[in-house]
């Protein structure tokens, strides 16, 4: 028990070590102040696509001359001047921005970051293969990068559902309601359609034997 509450002790003084450290020479209250700012930065992106591929230009606001940006893109430092920085031509998926403090009594502490991710964009959507295709292989941006033998294959499983695709059942009801209607009336006039049929024949029969003794 005794060891026990000596490793918690030195647990927590290497943790007060450790946060000392990280906030040597620079004050409590403007960490606070510029983690604060960090949390109200904003990023967003504009794009361009040039030659089947797209180019994104990430728009960092709200920032202060206090905080520079680090990027796992270009691997660099950012800086802005005025509360706004563009990091531009980036061709990836995903960016992670770091924003560090640029005081010099805290130089590099890390104060927060953000994650971005962009959409992917499909090369061929506007391609002949696409054309009138309306499966999600061909939209303009996809979560996938497809080639263009997948695309065809989803073209060919999406055209052989179709064809493949059962009698529209308000056809079938509306047949069978017709049907049902026909074999209802038979049912509710039979006697009447047989009194018909019978005198129909019998008329016939009688017409057919004034005919016979006329030619006799």
């Amino acid at each position: 028990m005794k060891k026990k509450i000596i490793f918690m002790v030195l647990m927590f003084l290497s943790f007060i070590k450790v946060s000392a450290l990280s906030y040597a020479g620079c004050d409590f209250s403007d960490v606070s102040r510029m983690k604060q700012i960090v949390s109200n930065i904003n990023v967003s992106y504009n794009y361009r696509i040039v030659n089947d591929e797209a180019y994104f230009d990430v728009i960092i606001s709200n920032l202060t001359n206090e905080i520079y940006v680090t990027d796992n893109y270009f691997k660099t430092n950012f800086y802005s001047s005025n509360g706004e920085l563009v990091i531009p031509n980036v061709k990836a998926n995903s960016i992670y921005l770091k924003f560090n403090s640029n005081r010099q009594e805290c130089k590099g502490l890390l104060l927060g970051n953000k994650y971005e991710q962009f959409p992917i964009f499909n090369k061929y959507y506007d391609d002949k293969v696409c054309s009138n295709t309306p499966i999600s292989y061909c939209d303009k941006w996809v979560n996938k990068a497809y080639t263009l033998e997948e695309i065809k294959e989803a073209i060919d499983k999406y055209n052989n559902s179709i064809n493949d695709q059962p009698e529209d059942p308000t056809e079938v009801v509306y047949k069978k309601n017709i049907l049902d209607k026909i074999i209802e009336f038979y049912t509710k006039y039979y006697y009447f359609i047989l009194a018909g049929i019978i005198i129909f024949s019998t008329v016939i029969i009688v017409v057919n034997k004034k005919k016979n003794q006329f030619k006799i």
